[in-house]
């Protein structure tokens, strides 16, 4: 019936990466998609968006409990097409770590029956391994900060920013947060 602080200590939970609103709205309506939640992260905390794929390439094949693959198994044949892996090397990384939250947020350690890999490595070299140390791994990013003040700006203000405004923008992003 109120606002509450929740401690998420000792959880996989990790703030806005993790909500469990902004997984299921970068889903698929029957499973998780490493690809929407990678390409999210990219867009949103690193300001990197991706190009659109390419006219000609077909979509990942629906889940299906028979045929015994997980989400990120049906992904690797996809992105072992050369005209899609400069993207999904950047992006399914990042999908990868946050496998470990279903098409509705909810916390798993299995899917389709085997564990789930939850391990990604970033085309620069970086590795992680879920949720927790893929933010560690975001926060340390030198976009993050100035991305993070971008998209804050542009939704206090509702525009996007202006020449004149790259120098504020910069400043705040730059600045340090909290004590």
């Amino acid at each position: 019936t109120q606002f509450r602080k929740v401690a998420l200590t000792g959880t996989e939970r990790t703030g806005l990466l993790t909500h469990a609103s902004v997984l299921t709205v970068h889903s698929a309506a029957e499973r998780s998609s490493i690809i929407k939640r990678g390409q999210w992260v990219l867009s949103n905390f690193l300001c990197d968006p991706l190009p659109p794929p390419p006219p000609d390439i077909a979509s990942l094949p629906p889940a299906n409990a028979a045929d015994g693959l997980t989400e990120r198994e049906r992904l690797v044949a996809h992105r072992n097409n050369p005209a899609c892996i400069g993207c999904h090397s950047k992006m399914d990384p990042i999908g990868f770590a946050l496998e470990n939250f279903d098409g509705i947020g909810r916390f798993r350690v299995v899917d389709n029956g085997k564990p789930v890999d939850n391990t990604g490595e970033l085309p620069d070299g970086r590795t992680f391994k879920g949720s927790l140390q893929l933010a560690a791994v975001l926060s340390g990013d030198p976009r993050f900060k100035a991305c993070v003040a971008e998209k804050m700006f542009t939704y206090a203000l509702g525009r996007q920013p202006q020449t004149y405004d790259r120098c504020t923008i910069n400043r705040i992003g730059l600045e340090k947060v909290g004590p």
